[in-house]
């Protein structure tokens, strides 16, 4: 059977693991960006997967 330092030394280097992990998806989620259409096209929204706005666009028709 592990000792108890053992079985914490473990856990700790999974949450590490776990840890670098979750920073590399959030990083790869920034260079994702997604598209939202409304109006039939009229009005657009371009933003990053983790929500940042890059751009909008509103069709000259709706001023």
């Amino acid at each position: 059977m592990n000792s108890i330092e053992d079985m914490m030394k473990a856990a700790q280097q999974a949450s590490d693991i776990i840890n670098k992990q979750m920073e590399e998806a959030q990083h790869k989620l920034d260079g994702i960006e997604v598209e939202g259409v409304a109006g039939g096209g009229l009005v657009k929204i371009r933003c990053t997967a983790k929500g940042k706005v890059k751009g909008t666009a509103i069709d000259d028709s709706l001023m």
